[in-house]
């Protein structure tokens, strides 16, 4: 669990609280079945507080340390052998030669849960397990704090608080100011992982592409546009994207088609994992601020989206997560269930208003048939829970992840 006390936002009232993670429940299956945990997320998401506190009496090797580094990659076996179970090896895409032990060495002892490794930058740590550990290792993504997981901590229930603090445990853990943790959370990334990953000459230029994102959350995704205004190639845009994903700071919501060809062309819209850094790079440092801004619509949406997105992380859950736009309607987001497709509607009011409506029943219609089954449509909102008839429900912010 994560120790939570002190005050977080201006004017909260003094806390102490254990934050429990809800992956922890996923991370005990997996433990009975593979020999290999391979935890990754976002930098600071928490990973080796979690992984401490679920594996206590295990050896611990943190490859950021300088002297355990040099020690572990000059005499891997000393530390990966029959004799050795039970080790956590935490940024293990720093020596990936570890990967290759471990392989032979966990085959041999034949010990479900035996080693736990975890890296910070997803491209590395999947392509070293796919190339040494396919079929032996379970691999966790952890992404920041969930809206459930929050609940009870201070800042419950206000909207512009949550958005601008986010979800980075430290925020919480630690007390800290959310625009001087996004402020050094932003640089380090920038200088340090970026590098690693990508060998990127223009930093200034990303740092820029990052902004525009910002500025263009919840619209579709245009790498021409971008390229133009940043006077690099479209490719290039591309490819940082790519890094950007890599490393948990955004996703793609892909356009809803039954064609699955077309949901892998057409193009998708781009949110940001975490609001407290997507508010951060907007400029906005302040929740009064927030509430006039004129994105805080699409912020919201990605609040919501990216609270389901993690939720669904979190329980390994089957869910796709799609939104439909045409000349005529947009649907913000329809969660494929597997069972049905509920289109959902995301705005940021307080009472309902019928025309909140009219995109999803034009959806419906237009996708009701006799091969797919709709689940009854949602309204994400700032009021209350409740279903006012038959066919539409209203749902607040704090609860969208129940429509899962």
């Amino acid at each position: 669990m994560l120790q939570a006390e002190g005050r977080i936002g201006s004017g909260a009232l003094p806390y102490s609280r254990m934050i429990e993670r809800s992956i922890r429940k996923i991370v005990a299956e997996y433990q009975r079945s593979f020999p290999v945990l391979a935890f990754t997320g976002a930098r600071q998401t928490g990973k080796t507080t979690l992984i401490k506190e679920l594996f206590p009496d295990y050896t611990y090797l943190n490859l950021e340390d300088l002297s355990t580094y040099a020690r572990v990659k000059d005499d891997i076996a000393s530390y990966i052998n029959i004799d050795t179970p039970h080790v956590i090896i935490d940024e293990v895409q720093r020596v990936p030669e570890l990967l290759s032990q471990i392989q032979a060495v966990s085959d041999e002892q034949k010990i479900a849960g035996s080693y736990i490794i975890s890296g910070s930058q997803n491209l590395l740590l999947s392509e070293h397990i796919s190339q040494s550990l396919t079929g032996r290792a379970a691999y966790i993504e952890l992404p920041g704090l969930t809206l459930a997981e929050l609940r009870g901590v201070p800042g419950e229930g206000d909207l512009y608080e949550r958005i601008i603090s986010g979800f980075y445990p430290a925020v919480y853990d630690r007390q800290i100011n959310p625009t001087l943790y996004y402020d050094q959370y932003m640089s380090t990334y920038v200088e340090r992982d970026v590098r690693l990953i990508k060998s990127i000459t223009n930093l200034d230029a990303f740092r820029g592409f990052v902004g525009l994102l910002a500025g263009s959350v919840g619209r579709p995704f245009n790498a021409s546009s971008m390229a133009g205004n940043l006077g690099v190639s479209p490719n290039t845009v591309k490819d940082w994207l790519s890094v950007l994903e890599a490393t948990y700071i955004v996703f793609k919501l892909k356009p809803y088609y039954k064609n699955i060809g077309k949901q892998i062309t057409k193009t998708p819209k781009i949110y940001f994992y975490d609001t407290g850094l997507l508010s951060f790079l907007l400029g906005v440092t302040a929740p009064d601020d927030l509430k006039n801004h004129y994105m805080i619509g699409s912020i919201f949406e990605n609040l919501v989206i990216a609270d389901i997105k993690k939720t669904i992380m979190n329980k390994r859950g089957i869910e796709k997560l799609f939104f439909y736009r045409d000349k005529r309607y947009e649907v913000d987001l329809i969660i494929n269930k597997g069972t049905g497709l509920r289109p959902v509607e995301i705005k940021r009011a307080m009472t309902y208003s019928s025309h909140f409506t009219e995109g999803l029943r034009y959806w419906t219609d237009l996708f009701a048939d006799d091969t797919t089954k709709i689940l009854p449509p949602h309204i994400v909102y700032t009021g209350p829970t409740q279903t006012p008839g038959k066919v539409f429900g209203l749902t607040n912010w704090q609860d969208a992840a129940a429509l899962l």
